[in-house]
């Protein structure tokens, strides 16, 4: 995958591009020099390890791709297409800018999105990149879509068009690497 977005993407999707890329980079960094020691060490009971924070973006990004894939699938069969810019809804708007980190306001996760309190380093780095450049390809997909034209239900009546679901996989990812991040740098990190 390119460094660089191409020049076809409008502003919205090559900023969406650039995050991605930002992640993948800094996933990358945080997790380089782990062991799996390290990946599984939890600061205390009832908080995640950083091997949990991915476990979790992974789940967690694996139905944003499908939700973003349906979303495309459902602008392409419907010809809906722009350059931008686009208007997102505020509500959604709010929702994706509430989970930039550093969050001021916890969620309880759901159910099927806890990862295992215990994983294997070299898998679970791999998928998440994985994710990311699959994310990368599906933001090229998208190019030329109207991205503010199709919407899909994330909670209750809350609904997100094609780009808040991009902006939301992007937000929840550096909300949950600046998690992993603060348990690397507690002082009692095994070292």
């Amino acid at each position: 995958m390119s460094s660089q977005a191409p020049m076809t993407l409008n502003p919205e999707l090559r900023e969406y591009h650039k995050e991605y890329l930002g992640l993948k980079q800094e996933g990358s960094d945080l997790l380089a020099t782990l062991t799996d020691e390290q990946f599984n060490w939890s600061p205390a009971p009832g908080r995640w390890s950083i091997g949990e924070c991915i476990g979790h973006i992974n789940i967690t990004e694996s139905g944003i791709g499908k939700s973003v894939d349906r979303l495309i699938g459902e602008a392409e069969s419907r010809d809906l297409r722009g350059d931008g810019p686009f208007r997102h809804g505020f509500m959604g708007n709010f929702f994706v800018k509430s989970m930039n980190p550093p969050y001021r306001m916890k969620v309880k996760t759901a159910a099927d999105l806890v990862p295992p309190r215990s994983s294997i380093l070299e898998p679970t780095a791999a998928e998440f990149q994985k994710l990311q450049d699959e994310m990368l390809e599906r933001i090229q997909r998208a190019a030329g879509l109207k991205l503010s034209a199709v919407r899909e239900k994330i909670a209750g009546p809350l609904k997100l068009t094609l780009g808040q679901w991009i902006a939301f996989g992007a937000s929840h990812g550096r909300r949950h690497l600046w998690q992993a991040r603060q348990v690397k740098n507690n002082p009692s990190f095994p070292g």
